[in-house]
């Protein structure tokens, strides 16, 4: 697999990195993160909304995001949070209207974590569903891989898919992203391969990758 990696001190805002670091994955779930982020930075995370962004973020549940994608102005979404922010992230869906093939960086998502970590409007809920990570996602999907692993503590929002890569339909993408060490650090690995590697094989890589980037579940 190719990878980018990224862990952004949200306390000195020193930024770490290695791989293809600044180099385009497609988001698969991780994009769900920006999804509830809009939710509540408009305040509209209440009711069923609120119930069904918590799947989305807890068992990336994607019933719910493609719910709530409309409500955040489908694929105007990472623009517009990039203009809120004034950060790089990303760039749009390559496939209009599949969020999961949302373009992101491995620096430019730490950087957006870096940025709701200081948001009050969204950082207690978002931090909290984070946190409570389910193991398997709504669909029985494996959730404990990447950085759940060296870091069971860890507030994750992982991701993966295939055909999300309009360049190579087949290729498997998995991703593993949070925050480590009592939150201080925004942690991001992005991964593409073969799609042989989807999803297992691709998991252990990208643990393996955590595993050495956080010995003992903490940066170094």
């Amino acid at each position: 697999m190719t990878s980018g990696v990224a862990v952004l001190d949200t306390s000195t805002n020193r930024l770490y990195a290695g791989g293809n670091s600044t180099g385009y994955y497609a988001s698969a779930s991780v994009v769900k993160t920006l999804i509830a982020a809009r939710l509540l930075i408009e305040k509209k995370m209440h009711g069923v909304v609120a119930t069904k962004a918590r799947a989305m973020i807890t068992q990336s549940d994607n019933d719910a995001a493609w719910a709530l994608y409309p409500s955040v102005g489908k694929d105007a979404l990472l623009p517009w949070m990039e203009r809120h922010y004034g950060i790089e992230i990303g760039a749009p869906p390559t496939m209009p209207g599949i969020w999961g093939s949302t373009q992101i960086s491995a620096r430019g998502i730490v950087t957006f974590y870096a940025a709701v970590r200081h948001d009050k409007a969204v950082w207690p809920w978002l931090s909290s569903a984070m946190h409570d990570y389910a193991p398997r996602s709504s669909s029985g999907e494996p959730n404990l891989f990447g950085i759940a692993v060296p870091a069971p503590g860890a507030a994750v929002k992982n991701g993966w898919d295939t055909n999300r890569d309009v360049k190579a339909p087949s290729n498997a993408i998995v991703n593993s992203t949070g925050f480590v060490q009592g939150d201080r650090y925004a942690v991001a690995i992005l991964s593409e391969g073969a799609g042989s590697l989807y999803y297992s094989g691709g998991e252990r890589i990208v643990t393996d990758e955590a595993t050495i980037l956080l010995p003992h579940g903490r940066v170094v």
